[in-house]
């Protein structure tokens, strides 16, 4: 329930801040009918900022929402002087019982757009703005094929890595004049503000191009069944499941620092994920890198851990769960190398 605020000014205040946030979830529909690939970078940076803030603020806007119809249709004044306490609690309950009907009624509603959102903020995390940069090249390591590149752009430097072929190399070392280069941009959000971050760079050399997005070869149907057929990651599906049931079964909160997915929101879990990698954890058991693939913004690592059982089938139980990595760059290249590892994009 909404607390009851005893000053006239912040009544109001109140009511404007609730009016404004629905108004901007309603702006941010207008906008979907912008091309978002016909946008500048700065522009693809302020719409991504507006989308993601009318995402974060959905539940709230409807919370208000229902507070407001619950006010409107119910007496949820303090009990009154000449008011017995059971009638005090009758007229509650019968708010109480208004305001779940509400979040039944629009719930669907208030999913509805917020899946509506991140459709959109999905589209903008996955466009890509060129730009024209300088570049200079470093020391070519011919064991590996691989030729150092700096790359300079808006002022800034970065530093990435081309596969060149030994029979070309030196070619381009020696013309390195004659080479152009066209730095990769990207939109993200980074502690919830909206960033723009290079994450590769395509090099044009009489008329070749190189790429610092590595050469990825396709997972075989073996490998994929490999990845998403383990039963440690089976298991953390299972135990995402139940968490938005709001159980914490399999879940051993000794191991967390605070509550299991504190600070995560919960929509996270109501996506699918994709399997990033798996590798045996020190500790014992596995760690799992995953990407949810309705909010690709945030790699997550899961701890699943294998329990001795004198049963007749295995037991686990999740001992960590955290982001990480959240650099927008290095999250959108592991996108890349996922998407060309298994092209057909399998889920859990």
């Amino acid at each position: 329930m909404i607390r009851s605020l005893t000053r006239n000014y912040a009544v109001h205040l109140f009511t404007v801040l609730r009016y404004l946030q629905c108004f901007l979830v309603c702006a941010a529909f207008s906008l979907c009918t912008y091309a978002q690939s016909q946008l500048t970078i700065e522009k693809a940076k302020e719409r991504l900022a507006e989308l993601s803030f009318n995402y974060r603020i959905t539940d709230d806007v409807y919370r208000q929402k229902i507070e407001r119809e619950v006010s409107e249709q119910a007496n949820i004044q303090p009990k009154g002087e000449f008011e017995t306490t059971k009638e005090f609690q009758a007229r509650f309950a019968k708010a109480d019982l208004l305001r779940k009907s509400l979040v039944r009624k629009y719930e669907a509603e208030k999913e509805k757009r917020k899946v509506h959102f991140l459709g959109l903020i999905r589209e903008l995390e996955d466009a890509e703005f060129q730009k024209p940069a300088g570049v200079t090249f470093g020391p070519y390591d011919a064991d590996t094929e691989r030729l150092p590149v700096t790359v300079f752009v808006d002022g800034k430097s970065h530093e990435e890595v081309l596969t060149v072929p030994r029979a070309e190399a030196r070619d381009i070392k020696e013309n390195s004049s004659e080479a152009e280069a066209q730095a990769l941009f990207g939109v993200g959000t980074l502690n919830t503000k909206a960033v723009d971050y290079c994450f590769a760079v395509n090099v044009l050399f009489r008329g070749r191009q190189y790429s610092s997005i590595p050469k990825i070869i396709p997972a075989t149907s073996t490998e994929l069944d490999r990845l998403y057929k383990d039963p440690f990651v089976l298991y953390l599906r299972k135990v995402f499941k139940d968490y938005l049931r709001g159980s914490l079964k399999g879940i051993s909160e000794a191991f967390f620092e605070e509550e299991p997915f504190s600070g995560i929101d919960r929509d996270y879990f109501r996506s699918k994920f994709i399997v990033g990698l798996i590798t045996p954890s020190v500790a014992g058991g596995k760690n799992i890198l995953v990407i949810f693939r309705d909010r690709p913004d945030v790699v997550f690592r899961a701890w699943v851990y294998k329990l001795a059982s004198a049963k007749g089938y295995p037991e686990y139980e999740l001992r960590g769960f955290d982001p990480y990595e959240t650099d927008p760059a290095k999250v959108r290249m592991l996108r890349i190398v996922s998407k060309k590892y298994d092209p057909k994009s399998h889920a859990l």
